[in-house]
């Protein structure tokens, strides 16, 4: 007798995945998947890239700014376009400046919440993550890619200038990037060598000095 799994009139229950995995480290199955996730990472690397320069402009940085914008919204458009080199080299930034804030909060005695730019790490890495995996579908039978829809404002930005952006600044995009991301490590190398002195030990060292007071002179 044949089962009715045979016949494809039932499946095995298959548990499903929770909220959170959903959400942070989606299940991959197909190039629809990581399309969704590739429009997901575009428009989270994008805002990044705004909120960086807005606040780097408003403390007195604005080449620096600039310099962060430019390599995150070019980085999006890479991340929209399936480039693993693009997704990683955003992750690896955003790692960076996410752990020299955090470590310069801390040390100045100061508190930031932690979980959105946790949420965001998670979300750049599921994009690295989906990016390999869909360069493995490409090299062997799974090439067919799903179309874009370009019928709203949203679907233009996010699916339509990615493709003519990349083309433009795929190659200034890694030198820009790759730049960043040195001076990144040797300020956070600094940060290490050279911790930022906390409140306290600012303090204890005004406390310290010692007013010599000369003789008068004969």
């Amino acid at each position: 007798m044949l089962r009715m799994e045979t016949l494809g009139l039932a499946s095995a229950s298959k548990p499903e995945d929770n909220m959170f995995k959903r959400l942070f480290w989606p299940t991959v199955h197909n190039q629809y998947d990581v399309d969704l996730l590739g429009r997901q990472g575009f428009w989270i690397a994008a805002a990044v890239g705004i909120l960086s320069f807005v606040i780097l402009t408003i403390g007195g940085h604005v080449i620096v700014g600039m310099a962060t914008a430019l390599v995150y919204l070019a980085g999006a458009c890479g991340i929209r376009e399936r480039s693993i080199a693009a997704s990683t080299l955003i992750f690896i930034l955003y790692f960076f400046n996410f752990a020299i804030t955090q470590f310069v909060t801390l040390r100045a005695g100061g508190f930031s919440n932690p979980i959105l730019g946790l949420v965001i790490l998670m979300l750049l890495a599921a994009n690295v993550r989906a990016t390999f995996q869909s360069r493995n579908w490409m090299s062997g039978e799974d090439t067919e890619l799903p179309e874009r829809s370009t019928e709203s404002f949203g679907d233009v930005v996010a699916n339509g200038l990615p493709v003519k952006i990349w083309k433009i600044t795929k190659y200034p995009f890694f030198v820009l990037a790759a730049l960043l991301l040195l001076l990144t490590m040797m300020g956070s190398a600094m940060l290490l060598i050279n911790p930022i002195p906390t409140p306290k030990e600012q303090s204890r060292e005004a406390n310290s000095l010692s007013i010599e007071v000369a003789p008068p002179a004969h």
